[in-house]
């Protein structure tokens, strides 16, 4: 009986024994997985603080690392994708979002200039996408922003120049689609756009304007020639009406002067020159009629034979108006 007891009670103790050994086992594996999880837990966060960081090229997180690629990026974003802690993978994933919009508005702004120059692409719509994708990165980061700030104002600088240009051309044409030139386009207009050209730094775009310049420049020399020969024509027959009026004026001088000196000299002589002027006067008619002239010609001579002192007066007359015309 004292022996049935005993083994009864080693076998309590034994089960005892065992169950506790198995609750310490159990209790021991649990918290050696505990510590796995946290150790790969923080492995996993290591690891990801070293990959985001690795895309920044300061502790502060403002400005990228210097030769940033997409590739880089998108290594993180699959990284991400397989983390199975979702909290972890969310703020990652935030955090990559910003490196993203950084990246994305770096890479805009950067590809509005070549060499100095906007690129020969560059549009108000381009220019306008960009500026968007800088305001968010002003969200993010102000340094970035401040950086890429003065780039962008040029790329627009620039722009606004070849704009200003097309515009001073298109105001050359009253048809451009026809290439039809304004009548009072004038070389001031043309030389002003000429300028605005100069100043552009693009070289497609200042060889493209230049060419319209040259247009307008040939446009406007054959109406300054076409002008020229207007007025020159308007000169000459001028001059030749006020030839013309001055040879009237010349021979009514002579005339009247004439006309003058008869009268002085010989009050007969006078009614001869009288005569001779009025003779002048009458040759349109005398041609128109020369048979009246022939037959007043025989009748004169017939009615009167002047003397010799009236044939002397009209010699000296005449020598008198020949001295007058030489003068």
């Amino acid at each position: 009986m004292k022996k049935s007891g005993l083994i009864l009670s080693l076998m309590v103790i034994l089960t005892i024994g065992i169950v506790v050994s198995g609750t310490a086992y159990s209790k021991k594996r649990y918290e050696n997985q505990i510590t796995q999880r946290k150790l790969r837990y923080a492995n996993n966060q290591t690891q990801l603080a070293e990959l985001l960081s690795a895309l920044y090229s300061n502790s502060e997180k403002t400005a990228l690392a210097n030769n940033l690629t997409l590739k880089q990026i998108e290594d993180v974003d699959r990284y991400l994708s397989k983390m199975a802690n979702d909290a972890e993978k969310k703020q990652g994933l935030n955090e990559l979002g910003k490196v993203k919009t950084m990246f994305d508005g770096q890479q805009a702004v950067t590809h509005l200039m070549k060499k100095g120059s906007v690129i020969d692409e560059i549009s108000t719509e381009l220019l306008a996408t960009t500026a968007k994708k800088l305001e968010a990165i002003q969200l993010i980061s102000i340094p970035l922003y401040q950086k890429l700030k003065p780039a962008y104002d040029e790329a627009q600088k620039q722009f606004n120049d070849i704009d200003l240009a097309q515009v001073g051309i298109t105001d050359f044409y009253s048809n451009q689609a026809t290439e039809t030139f304004k009548i009072e386009l004038t070389r001031a207009q043309i030389e002003e756009v000429k300028m605005r050209i100069v100043a552009i730094k693009n070289q497609r775009a200042k060889i493209d304007l230049m060419e319209f310049v040259t247009k307008a420049e040939e446009f406007k020399t054959l109406q300054e020639q076409k002008v020229a020969e207007q007025q020159a024509e308007t000169a000459r027959l001028a001059a030749e009406e006020l030839e013309r009026q001055r040879q009237a004026e010349a021979i009514e001088t002579i005339n009247n002067q004439l006309l003058n000196t008869n009268n002085t000299t010989n009050p007969t002589a006078a009614s001869d020159s009288d005569n001779e002027v009025g003779n002048i006067g009458e040759t349109s008619q005398d041609i128109e009629n020369p048979q009246k002239e022939q037959t007043s010609g025989i009748e004169g001579e017939s009615e009167l034979k002047p003397d010799r002192s009236d044939e002397e007066n009209n010699k000296n007359s005449q020598i008198d108006e020949e001295n007058l015309v030489a003068d």
